[in-house]
């Protein structure tokens, strides 16, 4: 007589626990299956990110990027730049306050100091860069507000393509005028700002 399988003990003993593992065994062995050809040196994601991330609606410019309409870099341009936006276009926002400087005696604003020179220089970028863009209302459209090259061009009366040069040409142009900022605008400068202010 054939002894019973250690499994097969497990699953009488414990039916709801079996029939759960079981099935995220069979979840596993799908969605490893599912992703077995994809290229590893490049794919560094798990079968469970990369089904995560096939769930989740991707915005109009990480479209552009995937269609091969936008660089890696031109996609992260577009990033830093929405962000700046909206923190100059934020109404309100709660702020939050650090004790420890009152606890430790430590230096204070140390870190405060660079935070506000980075932040003058993202607001000082961002102006000087909007103020070249030959077409600002749909650029914008495109990046800040994160509309779809198609509807911002059908709008504005122009051909997708003549849309997509525009946004390729502005997000081009923002590592040069960031860069060109941070060179020219340095701590002195937000000090004298801040002399003048007070």
């Amino acid at each position: 007589m054939a002894t019973p399988h250690k499994e097969d003990w497990y699953s009488r003993a414990h039916p709801e626990r079996a029939a759960s593992e079981r099935s995220l065994r069979r979840e596993r062995r799908d969605r490893d299956k599912a992703h077995r050809n994809r290229n590893k040196q490049f794919d560094r994601g798990t079968p469970e990110t990369a089904q995560k991330a096939g769930r989740v609606r991707q915005g109009a410019l990480a479209r552009l990027y995937q269609a091969g309409h936008l660089s890696a870099d031109q996609l992260a341009s577009s990033q830093e730049i929405r962000q700046i936006a909206e923190m100059l276009t934020r109404d309100v926002h709660i702020g939050t306050t650090s004790v420890e400087t009152r606890v430790d005696n430590g230096g204070r604003g140390s870190g405060a100091f660079f935070e506000k020179l980075g932040t003058v220089r993202a607001e000082i970028a961002y102006t000087r860069w909007r103020a070249e863009l030959s077409h600002p209302g749909p650029v914008l459209a495109m990046i800040v507000q994160d509309e779809a090259c198609r509807n911002v061009a059908r709008r504005s009366g122009m051909r997708d393509a003549t849309a997509r040069k525009l946004l390729s040409e502005a997000l081009d142009a923002w590592p040069g005028i960031m860069g060109l900022t941070c060179k020219t605008v340095g701590p002195a400068d937000l000090l004298a700002m801040q002399a003048g202010l007070y």
